[in-house]
């Protein structure tokens, strides 16, 4: 019977190599049933007999398959974070490597409970902490047992970690294992994890038996360099810049380390330049970055010496930086410690502060003109504010224009221009009008950028100097130098004018004026252009007339068509015409001049006048200047006198003045033979085709013009002794109409109907 027991024995030596599997692996929940069969020859025959069915129920060890976490030193962003137990280190290194203890700058970290977070992002030289979850390892519950792992990258570094529970019957292993950035190359089983810095950092890890047993796992590597110094103008990176990182309480230079977390890291760096820390590990930064390694927890300032021509740390607020971005294409980090503050770092960390720094701004150059420099109670004056940038190289900073009316002169806000176009926001004025503001945008190197405006003469101004007052400011405080124009202001009395008066009578020159009928609706004129019509009893008046010689004369198209003007005195005062008078005065006096008229044949009536014609509805002053239209709305290409009309009749002293041309052409224009001050040019504007430009002026002072001039001259020369002809034929300067004037003018148009 001694081959059937050996059968039996083979059969139960395969049964036990079924139950046996490799420590360690993942095995599951199953039923094993095993029959032993006995064999034999009996009576020439072979007798096989089953025994009996034996089931023996099989458990995996430790339950469920291990769990692995990856976790870093310190809370998370939100706070809290996780507490667990790390005993020491516990890297097994090959020789001649020691594993490294918890140490240098992490030297005061707790370790037992130890904060934590999760691990999606690390720095080389920052600790990557372990947490395995495995109660198959959990083989004695009285004691807290070890639990090796194998750690694999795709740097191939290898290294071995011996976790160890957190305290008996617990099943969950902690360790922990030092990182390092690459270069250099890594090296495997020397208890430092070699990462790559801007990569990901993929392990794979496995059991004691060597057998993988964990899922692979990722997590991110940061960039070693984080903080770079930049122009506050530009955003362009500055090298050359010494930047220290000092303890905010005491102002000394701090001991600080490098990616490993224990090689001495210099304390001061140059912005753009190689670092070496005392391990002999090389940090290369791209332009104007910087880089502290590891920085152990505390209260720190960065301390800044700019290179040339820098200044320091910029005062610009961060929306105003929040446009560029560094070497890498991320936005800067402007934070507290940008600025020189304090700020504080609660972990081992890198820093990641970026700084920028202010150029010495060049001076602003600041023109300032007037259009005039004599003026009367409401007069206006165009003033124009020039603001350039003497630096050739790079663009200005917004600018603030100041300026400063005198009290004899008030702002017409409307009339604000930049460049010639209106401005629609950046403007303050202040409640009482004297001073106001304009915001102009930044400009390009060398360039320029002109304000105008227009004020307007007080009724009740001083006699005397009008200084206007300007400076340009920009946001990092460089001011201009203040630049002045000054107007003078002349006012005149009623001793200073003279009045003329005067009535025009029907009935020739046999009838007594003084019982005379009137003749009413005549226009009677001077020699500047001003005008009245007479009343129902043929009255008519000039008010606030400079003292001098002028003349007045009937406008003959304005009497009755049997009527006409006759000379009864035939002296010089009428130079032998009916129509006209020459009168003479001084300041106060009240002169008259009358005519007279008689019946005469019925001339013929002008063909205008044989339909009533509707009186047009009058423009406004506006619309009378030339405010309200768009000059190049309509016009075909070529060079034209847009405005004013030949017949325009301006209703104030000054004139707007439009001419249209081809594109690249440039116009200049003179006013009596001088070049138009630059201060009344308002700007070019090109159409959209690109076919048509129109150049525009406005605010240009209009003299009064020497009409009757010739006339007043002949006069006399027949009253004045010949030797004093020579005197009497000087030209003289005509007299300007004062704001008393104007307003009796306009009384006067209204009156009449006519208005220009």
């Amino acid at each position: 019977m001694r081959q059937p027991v050996l059968l039996a024995c083979a059969t139960i030596f395969a049964l036990f190599a079924a139950l046996w599997t490799p420590a360690g692996s993942i095995a599951h929940a199953q039923t094993i049933s095993n029959i032993a069969y006995a064999e034999w020859d009996e009576g020439g025959e072979r007798v096989r007999r089953p025994s009996n069915q034996v089931d023996l129920e099989v458990e995996p060890i430790g339950g469920a398959p291990p769990e692995i976490g990856l976790f870093q030193f310190g809370p998370g962003d939100g706070g809290g974070g996780v507490q667990i137990v790390l005993n020491g280190t516990n890297c097994v290194a090959t020789p001649p490597f020691v594993s490294p203890p918890l140490g240098e700058t992490f030297i005061g970290q707790p370790i037992a409970p130890a904060t934590v977070s999760g691990a999606s992002a690390i720095r080389p030289g920052e600790p990557l902490v372990f947490m395995v979850e495995f109660d198959g390892a959990n083989r004695n519950p009285d004691a807290a047992e070890t639990y090796e792992i194998i750690i694999e990258t795709e740097q191939d570094d290898r290294e071995r970690i011996r976790l160890v529970e957190t305290g008996a019957d617990t099943g969950v292993f902690t360790g922990f294992i030092y990182t390092v950035a690459v270069p250099p190359e890594a090296t495997p089983e020397n208890c430092e994890l070699s990462v790559v810095p801007g990569s990901q950092l993929r392990i794979a890890a496995s059991g004691e038996n060597g057998v993988r047993e964990f899922r692979e796992l990722v997590v991110d590597v940061l960039e070693s360099f984080g903080s770079t110094v930049f122009d506050s103008e530009t955003g362009d990176p500055v090298n050359g810049a010494r930047v220290t990182l000092v303890d905010a309480d005491t102002g000394q230079p701090v001991q600080l380390f490098g990616n490993d977390g224990f090689s001495d890291f210099p304390s001061t760096v140059v912005t753009g330049q190689s670092v070496t820390d005392g391990r002999g590990l090389s940090y290369d930064p791209g332009p104007g970055d910087f880089f502290f390694a590891v920085v152990p927890p505390g209260r720190y300032r960065l301390i800044v010496e700019p290179p040339d021509p820098y200044t320091g740390i910029s005062q610009a607020e961060p929306r105003e930086l929040a446009a560029f971005v560094d070497s890498r294409g991320n936005p800067y980090d402007i934070v507290q410690g940008s600025y020189g503050d304090a700020f504080v770092i609660g972990g081992p960390s890198s820093i990641e502060i970026d700084i920028p720094l202010d150029q010495p701004t060049a001076p602003l150059s600041v023109e300032k003109a007037a259009s005039r420099q004599l003026a009367q109670p409401g007069d206006p004056v165009l003033f124009s504010i020039r603001v350039s940038s003497t630096d050739q190289t790079r663009p200005t900073r917004p600018i603030t224009i100041r300026d400063t009316l005198p009290s004899q002169l008030r702002l017409r806000p409307d009339s604000l221009r930049l460049d010639g176009a209106e401005i629609a926001t950046g403007v303050e004025i202040t409640p009482d009008g004297r001073e106001f503001s304009v915001r102009v945008p930044p400009l390009a190197a060398g360039a320029a950028a002109t304000l105008t405006y227009i004020t307007e003469v007080l009724p009740q101004a001083r006699a005397g100097d009008a200084i206007n007052s300007a400076r340009a400011e920009d946001d990092r405080g460089q001011v201009s130098d203040t630049v002045d124009a000054a107007v003078r202001i002349e006012r005149e009395t009623i001793a200073s004018r003279m009045t003329i008066i005067g009535r025009i009578t029907e009935g020739g020159c046999g009838v007594d004026p003084r019982t005379a009928t009137g003749v009413p609706g005549v226009r009677v004129m001077m020699e500047d252009g001003s005008y009245s019509v007479t009343d129902e009893d043929g009255r008519y008046h000039f008010e606030a007339v400079t003292p001098g010689l002028h003349v007045v004369q009937i406008d003959e198209s304005t009497l009755p068509l049997d009527r006409a003007a006759v000379d009864c005195a035939r002296n010089t005062r009428s130079a032998g015409r009916a129509f006209s008078r020459f009168v003479e005065g001084r300041g106060g006096g009240l002169y008259r001049a009358d005519f007279r008229v008689r019946a005469v044949e019925p001339r013929e009536a002008p063909e205008s006048a044989s339909a009533p014609v509707a009186r047009p509805e009058p423009l406004s002053d506006i619309a009378a200047a030339g405010g309200e239209r768009d000059w190049l709305d309509g016009e075909e290409p070529g060079i034209a006198w847009l405005f004013p009309a030949a017949d325009h009749n301006p209703r104030a002293r000054v004139i707007r003045v439009a001419i249209k041309h081809a594109p690249g052409q440039t116009v200049r224009l003179s006013l009596n033979g001088e070049p138009v001050a630059s201060v009344a040019f308002e700007g070019l504007r090109t159409n959209a085709a690109g076919t048509v430009s129109v150049s525009q002026w406005r605010g240009i002072g209009i003299e009064p013009r020497a009409s009757g001039a010739g006339a007043i001259a002949a006069y006399r020369r027949r009253r004045v002794p010949s030797a004093d002809r020579r005197a009497a034929d000087r030209p003289r300067r005509p007299p300007r109409p004062s704001w008393a004037d104007r307003r009796l003018l306009r009384s006067l148009a209204l009156f009449s109907g006519c208005r220009g």
